[in-house]
């Protein structure tokens, strides 16, 4: 079979709905972080423009190498050796962010940063140094924690933060600085010590958009927005039909927002299991999108949304999240624009976390360039391979693999070149013909789970024989 030959008839199938499998992409170092308890992993990954990567957490080393809750990964998701952020911060990062000019922006309950005092922010260089120009005041006693859960980039250089903190200005919650990390006084939040912010939101007209547990302790609402110039935006209130507490909310492209995380009901009179959900959509005024229908059953205990994203043109929803609608999704689900599961995403056996009692779950999750999704979060592997909290995947057409053949726990499959993987055992040796019985490839000693042989396309069937270190032989063939 041809290249162009599969190619049109992948076309076909995708056109009447066949399952979209979700791999794990093999140029992608997928080691990552060991989850050595059941506070480690990855809270929070920014992807830079030359396609490096930032990844924050709770965590010590990163394949090995000790790196202290923040690390800068290369493309192929190696660790960066040039970035170099000393002892770090002592307690957890929860969001990470980079300006245009290369400075990364970090938040979270962190006192110090290498041994300096920085409370709840900090601004570093490239190579991981601190940036000591950027100090930001807050009202707080010596012991009371800052928490800041996420930071926003406007183009004048100015940021927004939000979380749990009081500001010197009597802002509770959410401030907005000026590039030197001083308060912009010009702004107050108008929230209240009861009020957590936990998503902030530039929308394309300036507004900012806050998720969060909001409402000042009465009626609780799940989101505020602000007009451009720092006032409330009074229509956005008054229009809001929804309640509750969410994790986030996200605008979408057409200007629609998803309201998602926590316990949201569609109106202050049903706290029940049937009158709850976990995501809702509203409408750039504030009123609720009729049109959108996620099931009440997402809002179960042991369902959760962290994050979304937008996925060939359908909403990309990670979290802990054993199943959505009834229907086993493991962490990672596609969503219709309706809210009804697309069931063609298949991530298989999905994430899984086997180093802490605490259940598996992708905390983020960012659609990348040609449709593959970098996942990060708190989970040793995905599909039961390998992924130490931190996964790029993608579709098998995306990655480019034309052929994924599974041979009693032995994949085969292409992607630029021929790759053997075996999820549950080491490769040894690998012995390869082509159809006449010619030796095409052998070689000894791999002592790998993965192994991809140098040679040439053949633009034929060739005839592989896997050698395992378990004894087992797998034999079979694979077109290349």
């Amino acid at each position: 079979m041809t290249k162009i030959t599969y190619t049109i008839i992948t076309l076909i199938f995708s056109l009447v709905g066949v399952a979209q499998d979700i791999v794990l992409d093999p140029q992608f170092n997928p080691g990552g972080v060991e989850i050595a308890g059941s506070g480690t992993g990855i809270n929070a990954s920014c992807i830079l423009p030359n396609g490096k990567m930032m990844i924050a957490g709770s965590f010590s080393a990163y394949n090995g190498t000790p790196v202290n809750k923040i690390a800068r990964l290369n493309s192929d998701g190696t660790l960066d050796s040039t970035f170099n952020p000393g002892t770090g911060p002592d307690q957890a990062i929860r969001t990470i962010e980079v300006g245009s000019n290369g400075k990364i922006y970090i938040g979270g309950n962190f006192f110090f940063y290498n041994g300096v005092a920085k409370r709840g922010i900090a601004r570093l260089n490239e190579d991981g140094g601190l940036d000591t120009s950027f100090n930001t005041a807050f009202y707080t006693s010596e012991m009371d924690e800052v928490d800041i859960n996420d930071i926003e980039l406007t183009s004048s250089g100015k940021l927004w933060i939000g979380g749990s903190f009081l500001c010197s200005n009597w802002s509770y919650s959410l401030a907005r600085l000026n590039t030197n990390g001083s308060l912009d006084n010009t702004f107050i939040s108008y929230l209240t010590p009861f009020d957590l912010v936990f998503s902030i939101s530039i929308q394309q007209d300036n507004k900012i958009l806050i998720g969060g547990w909001l409402g000042g302790g009465s009626e609780v609402v799940p989101a505020v927005r602000y007009n451009a110039d720092g006032s409330w935006d009074e229509v956005f209130e008054d229009n809001l039909e929804v309640y509750g507490q969410s994790r986030l909310a996200f605008v979408q492209p057409d200007g629609k927002i998803l309201v998602a995380g926590g316990v949201i009901a569609l109106n202050s009179d049903e706290w029940t299991p049937e009158g709850v959900k976990q995501m809702v959509r509203i409408n750039a005024d504030g009123t609720t999108d009729t049109s959108f229908n996620a099931p009440h059953s997402i809002a179960a205990t042991n369902n959760e949304i962290y994050d979304v994203d937008i996925y060939m043109d359908k909403i990309l929803v990670s979290g802990l999240i054993t199943d959505y609608d009834g229907v086993p999704v493991n962490n990672l689900a596609l969503v219709n624009l309706d809210g009804t599961l697309d069931e063609n995403f298949n991530t298989g056996t999905g994430f899984v976390n086997q180093a802490s009692t605490l259940s598996p779950r992708v905390v983020g999750v960012e659609v990348l360039p040609g449709q593959k999704i970098m996942a990060v979060g708190m989970f040793t592997s995905y599909n039961n391979s390998e992924a130490g909290a931190v996964a790029r995947l993608g579709s098998s057409d995306a990655m480019g693999i034309y052929e994924s053949i599974e041979n009693h726990g032995l994949v085969v499959y292409r992607a630029n070149n021929l790759f053997f993987e075996c999820s549950q055992d080491i490769v040894d040796r690998v012995i390869i013909h082509d159809a006449l019985g010619r030796l095409v490839f052998a070689q000894n000693h791999i002592n790998s789970n993965k192994f991809s042989p140098y040679i040439q396309p053949q633009n034929s069937m060739l005839l592989y024989t896997v050698f395992l270190k378990s004894g087992e032989t797998r034999r079979g063939k694979v077109l290349y």
